[in-house]
Formats: structure tokens, sequence, C-alpha cells
């Protein structure tokens, strides 16, 4: 007969509230179970049915329904009691922090009610559940296990916690599970993960914190029928699972589940791979441009930009580029389509691996033009590599998860993509890549390289000081943690002035005496005198960002972000050959504003009329005197 069993024994660890895995996914719920559900359900299509997408052949998609519903707890009265002796363990043992009494009582609400809510999820086109009797199976990882899995190496999850994003939902965290798989076979499961209890007279007894509902001496024999629950649906012997989260306690869910959806499968959905059935509202690849169109003008609807990035798979202007990996043990293939348009405002690349899941956004890549990209892995050992850089979220790509001894091949190879993205990005706007300097602004080079990483590394540069133009370079000071050091300058030779002649100095011959000064006539007013000369300091600043944005008129728009506050800036303009610097020729230069105001132009390559604002990027325009592309650098100089 189906019970609830709770192990219990001598050596039970007593577990509280704090499950890590749980926790991972409360910050937010609705978009890390969509995101979870989405994935699991992907991986578990048909091997045939992969083989025939693989080979460009259609295939029908995932189908995913999410239903809420009120319904009833099987042997409620028990899972009723085993919380009623966890509260009383807890309410003796907690005398400061009472997070998990609070817990307790909440959820023992919760089960009095008659009905409590539900949360249905069901997918379709899929395997469902195998190995419902067996050790290590799809089944038995789901089901009884955290963080084991044995996914292929083409899955988008794979580190065995994400289901643990459906506790993460519910005020009674107890989820059933039901499934039919393609071996014909069916199976149902209750699982409670609730918190450990002790015996007070026994030190050493405990209960453990998760409890089964089914058969068997623990619990863990699933029901070959469902009870019913209330939720009024059949699966009949369409394979597939069907996941119920007791005590669903969220609002405005299914906004969260859409929202959640699309940013982190829009690919998914546009190549018909997903569809997602919502209450009401359906998301399938005819119905995608309909929903991100009607969400787009929402703030924040999509938090990774679906709507930019949509544009990108659908604009006639994007352009696409290629690049094989031929390495040992990733070899694959990757596919960036990139799109510039005025309207974008993300300047990021979504790193997608082959299910269509968003894994993170890379930004960094150029702060001036405005785009958007998507970068596509394809091949199943790159895949495989790049999955074993992951979180648990599958939010990153970290060279501290390579293997042993990896760790600076890894490196480089995460720094060659970024790198391929920037360089593809530049080849658009027609500046060829050693042609331009790159800043903080732009592309970073992060250990954890995810979307919004900040980068501690620094320019491999030379402390040594090199004279420019007959003014000494002062020692850059250290910038605070997580700003890049300005590159060094080179040594700059001045354009057009001559060269200095050292002649020997002759030797002091005695003469006449001079003539004493004439008298000034009182009618005459003194000589004024002159005008303290301002003192510019060096200006701390990000490296130069750059874009040729009209070859034949020779403008250049440029970015940096000063790193201190300056009422007065000055910009000195250099074009860069292979060993030297000269002196850039400015005809024209006005600021990224709506009134495109004018500045100042000083010896023909200082810039003045800038304020620096402390960490606000600065852009401004200039026009130079060649007729061909420059490669350029900057020096930067301020006053109060």
């Amino acid at each position: 007969m189906a019970k609830w069993n709770f192990a219990c024994g001598d050596g039970v660890t007593v577990r509280g509230l704090n499950n890590g895995d749980i926790d991972g996914f409360k910050g937010s719920p609705i978009r890390s179970l969509a995101r979870e559900i989405c994935q699991n359900s992907l991986d578990a299509l048909p091997k045939a049915l992969k083989s025939l997408r693989d080979e460009g052949k259609s295939v029908p998609p995932v189908k995913i329904e999410f239903a809420e519903f009120e319904g009833t707890v099987p042997q409620k009265n028990e899972l009723l009691e085993s919380l009623e002796n966890m509260l009383a363990y807890w309410k003796m043992r907690q005398k400061q922090d009472m997070k998990v009494v609070e817990f307790l009582n909440l959820a023992i609400k919760c089960i009095k009610k008659g009905k409590i809510p539900y949360l249905r999820i069901s997918d379709f086109n899929t395997t469902g559940l195998c190995g419902i009797a067996g050790v290590g199976t799809p089944w038995d990882n789901l089901i009884t296990s955290v963080g084991a899995s044995d996914k292929p190496s083409d899955a988008g999850g794979s580190k065995g916690i994400g289901h643990s994003a459906t506790f993460a939902c519910t005020d009674l965290q107890t989820v059933f599970y039901s499934t039919f798989n393609d071996e014909k076979e069916s199976g149902f499961l209750g699982v409670a993960r609730l918190v450990g209890r002790g015996k007070e007279d026994d030190p050493e007894y405990g209960w453990e914190d998760i409890g089964y509902y089914g058969e068997g001496k623990v619990g863990r024999k699933p029901l070959i029928e469902n009870p019913d629950l209330g939720s009024g649906f059949v699966r009949g012997n369409k394979c597939g699972t069907d996941i119920f989260i007791a005590g669903f306690n969220k609002t405005d869910w299914e906004t969260g589940i859409v929202m959640s959806a699309i940013d982190s499968f829009l690919l998914a959905f546009f190549r018909n791979k997903l569809v997602l059935r919502v209450g009401e509202l359906e998301i399938s690849e005819q119905k995608l441009m309909e929903v991100v169109q009607a969400n787009e003008g929402k703030s924040g609807a999509f938090k990774h930009n679906a709507n930019e990035y949509y544009k990108v798979l659908t604009s006639p202007a994007t352009r696409k580029f290629e690049r094989v990996v031929a390495d040992a043990g990733r070899k694959g293939k990757l596919v960036l389509r990139l799109l510039i348009d005025p309207t974008l405002e993300s300047r990021k690349v979504a790193m997608v691996r082959d299910t269509g899941m968003l894994i993170f956004e890379q930004g960094g890549i150029n702060g001036s033009i405005r785009f958007a990209g998507i970068l596509e892995v394809e091949g199943q050992e790159l895949n495989a590599f790049l999955r074993g850089l992951e979180n648990g979220q599958h939010t990153e790509w970290s060279e501290d998860r390579a293997p042993q001894g990896k760790i600076v091949e890894t490196r480089e190879f995460l720094k060659s993509i970024r790198a391929f993205c920037r360089e593809s990005l530049l080849s658009m706007n027609e500046i060829k890549p050693g042609e331009r300097h790159d800043s903080g602004l732009g592309f970073t080079a992060d250990k954890g390289n995810g979307a919004d990483s900040s980068a501690d590394e620094e320019e491999d540069v030379n402390d040594e000081l090199k004279p420019v133009i007959g003014s000494q370079r002062k020692k850059e000071k250290p910038l605070p943690k997580g700003k890049r050091k300005a590159k060094k300058r080179v040594k700059v030779k001045p354009e057009d002035e001559p060269e200095e002649v050292n002649h020997p100095t002759p030797e002091p011959q005695p003469g006449p005496k001079p003539p004493a000064p004439t008298p000034t006539p009182p009618d005459v007013p003194p000589e004024p005198k002159p005008l303290p000369q301002v003192k510019w300091d060096d200006a701390e600043t990000s490296e130069l960002d750059y874009v040729c944005t009209n070859r034949e008129e020779s403008e250049y728009q440029l970015v940096f972000t000063p790193f201190e506050h300056f009422d007065n800036g000055r910009v000195k303009l250099f074009a860069v050959a292979e060993v030297d610097a000269y002196r850039a020729r400015v005809v024209k230069a006005w600021l990224d504003d709506p009134a495109k105001t004018e500045l100042k132009i000083v010896d023909g390559n200082a810039i003045e009329g800038f304020e620096f604002k402390k960490d606000e990027p600065l852009s401004f325009f200039v026009k130079l005197d060649y007729s061909d592309y420059c490669s350029l650098e900057v020096e930067t100089y301020g006053h109060n």
C-alpha cells in the first residue's frame, strides 16, 4: 500500500531548511522553473527524432503545458503528522533563527486546507522518464538523487540539480511525478523535501529530510497507476512526463513563464523545436513574432534581450560568420549572426548551445557600435566541452571548471571565442583587425564569462616610462579593482617639428659692459604680467574604443571612460604606425550629443571642451585629414 515514508535510523544526519540546491533557484523561482523544465523536456527528445532533425528533416516539436488547478494530497494525514513532528522538534531546538519554524507552520496551514493549489507541467513528443525500476536511469536521477546526471553530450543540462527548481515554487516543498515512457512503462511517485528531525532522548537517531510517497520499504517504489489529485488531466498512452507541484504559491506566474521561456529558448521556438502552452496562451514558431512584439515595450519583460535577438534572426541586414573548431576533444563549429542597427541597445552576443538554450550574454565587445548577435555552438564534442564549463544553472562558461591541467588552454579558447565575435563585428564596420585600439569598454577577457562579468585581468604592459612630445608621462596609478589599465603609449614621433640637434655650447668670453637700461617714459604703461599657465594633470581612463563611421569623410567615433572627474578635459589624438605614433591631423571634433557640440582644436591634435565625469562613458566624433584608415590612440589630461 502506498504511504508517506521518511527514512529513519541511527546515524541519520538531521538537516535543516538551508538546502543549497533549492535556495539557488529561490531568487527568481518562476523564471528558473521555466528554464529548467524546457531544458529537461528538450533533452528528452527521442533519439530517432533527433537523428532525423540532425539530417535536416522536419520533426514534431517538443510540447509543454503549464496549467493551474486545485487538488488534494494523497494520504495527507500521514504527511501532516510528519510535519507536526518536525515542528515540535525544531521549536525545541531553535532559539534564535525561527525560519524553519515559520516554514513548517506555513506548510501545515497549507496542507490543512480542503484543497490546495497545484501547477501541472506536462510534456509531449518526449521519451518520458525511462528506467522506472532501474538505478542511475533518467527516472532514478530525477526522483531520488541530487547532483547526479547521466545525459548525453549534446543535452542542455548535466548537473543534476535543475529539478530542485520545482521545489522553490511551493509552500509545501512537495512534488509528484508521473510518466509514461517509450518502453511502455508507467510510474507515479511523490517527493517531499522538507527538514529532518532528531530524537530528543537519543542524539544518534534521526529522520531524513526527504520523504517519498510510494510503495516498498522506504516508499521509493513507484505506483503503476496515478492517484486522483484532482487535475482532471489524463495522459493516456502518449509518451511524456507530468509534474504536479503541490502548494504552488506564485501569482502572475504565466507572464514569468512566457518571458523566461522566450528569453532562454528563443532559437528553440524559432526553429520549431519547442511549443509552449501557458494557460490559454500558446507560444510557437508561428506565434513567436506576435508574442515578442506584444511584450517588447513592457518594462523588464525580456531580461535577456530576446526582442533584440529576434531581430537578429529575422532582419535581412544580419550577417553570418562561421569558425570551424578542429581542436582535439572539442571539434565543432561556431556560427555567429550579427546585426548592426541604431535601434539596438544591448551590444551583446547571446551564447547558445545545441538545444537552442541561452547560456549567457557576452557583453563588453564594443562600446560604440549598436549591435546584437547570436552565437550558436554546433557539434557534439564542442557542446560537451562547453557544457562541462558551466555552473549548475547553466549561465556561464568558466575556465575554473576545465579538466585538470587544461585551465590555461581553456582560458585561451574562451578568449578566442570572444575575439571571433569582436573581429567579426569590426569587419562589418570596415575596420580591419589590428587597425584599432581596444578598450576596457570593449572586449573583456575574464574568468567567469557571464553576461556582465567584470575583468580583473590587466593588459600585459611594460611599466617603463617613455617621453611623449617633450613631456614625461608619469607612472600610472593603480586602478580600482575591476578596472583595466590604460595601455602605455608608444614613443611619439612629431610629424611636423624639426629634429632637435645638439650643438656644443661655447665657453663664455669677457666683453664690454652692457649699457644701462633706458628709463621707461612715464606715459608708457608697464608690460602686462603673463597669465599663469594651466597645469594639465594626467587623467586616468579606460582604453580607447573607436570605429570609423564615415570612410569617405575620414570620420571616427571615439569612446572612453574617465576614472576621475575633471571640469576641463583635454584629449591628444595620435595616428599609430607599427613602431611610432604621430600627431593626428584633426580637422573637426564634436560631442556625441543632440546638439553635436563642437570642440576646440589646439596644436592640430589636441581637443578641448570636455567635461570628464567619473565612470561615465564619453563619446565624441572627429574628422581627420587623412584619406585612409588610421589606427588611433589618445592621451587624456584634465584640470579643475
